[in-house]
């Protein structure tokens, strides 16, 4: 287990993608950039392991919306200093794959909640 991982361990998993969340939401700037960047987490996930297929199948996107969506993306989204390159740096940083899965569904459902997206809209 990494520093990150215990770090998650010690404060919980709530209170670390509640961090996340929020650190990422300052790189999102708009409304379309916050569609957008779930979208492709969505795009990502939909491949993923059980845990990250079942928030696509219960995050209230239809597939159409978000098959795809990495091949739209653009530099406010996916550019150096985007709100996916800082993520995808937080969330590479837990080598257990499980718990990566969580950080990740959970951070992008607490944005999805903070933007009222797909079932919270």
């Amino acid at each position: 287990m990494n520093e990150f991982e215990q770090q998650i361990e010690e404060y919980g998993l709530d209170f670390a993608t509640s961090f996340a969340a929020s650190e990422v939401m300052k790189k999102i700037h708009s409304y379309d950039d916050a569609l957008q960047f779930v979208l492709e987490e969505l795009d990502a996930a939909r491949n993923g392991n059980e845990i990250a297929t079942n928030f696509v199948q219960t995050s209230g996107f239809r597939p159409e919306e978000y098959i795809d969506s990495m091949d739209r993306s653009y530099d406010a989204i996916d550019g150096r200093d985007g709100p996916q390159q800082f993520f995808v740096g937080i969330a590479f940083m837990i080598k257990d794959i499980e718990l990566m899965s969580k950080f990740k569904v959970e951070t992008v459902d607490k944005i999805m909640l903070a933007w009222k997206l797909g079932k919270y809209k």
